[in-house]
C-alpha cells in the first residue's frame, strides 16, 4: 500500500468489523485463497497494532506513575523539612521563654 493509499483511521475502524464479521459468514465459502489470506493479514496486522497500543498505554501509566511516585515522596520530604523547622522555632522559644520567667521570677524574689 502506498503512501497516498493508506486508509484513514476511521476507514480502519470500520474495516476492522466487516473483516470480523465477514470472516464469520463465510466460513464454510472459501472461494478464493488469496482473499482469506489477505483479510487475514489484516486482521493479524490489527491485532498487531492493538497489542502495539495496549504495550504503549501501559508503559506511559507506568511511567506517570512512577513520576508522580517520586513527586509526591519529594513532597513529603519537604513538608517534613517545614515540620522539623518549626518544631524547632517553638522549641528555641519555649525554652528561652521559660528562662525569662525563670528569671523574672528570681529578680521578684529577691526584691
Amino acid at each position: 500500500m502506498g503512501v497516498d493509499q493508506q486508509p484513514s483511521s476511521n476507514g480502519i475502524l470500520q474495516a476492522r468489523p466487516r473483516h470480523l464479521y465477514g470472516s464469520r459468514n463465510h466460513r464454510h465459502e472459501v472461494s478464493d485463497a488469496e482473499q482469506v489470506q489477505q483479510s487475514l493479514e489484516v486482521l493479524l496486522h490489527g491485532v498487531f497494532e492493538a497489542f502495539l497500543v495496549s504495550a504503549a498505554a501501559i508503559i506511559i501509566a507506568m511511567a506517570i506513575t512512577l513520576v508522580e511516585k517520586l513527586l509526591i515522596s519529594s513532597l513529603y520530604k519537604a513538608i517534613e523539612a517545614v515540620a522539623q523547622r518549626l518544631d524547632a522555632i517553638f522549641e528555641a522559644g519555649s525554652s528561652s521563654e521559660y528562662l525569662e520567667r525563670l528569671v523574672r521570677a528570681a529578680e521578684d524574689t529577691a526584691s
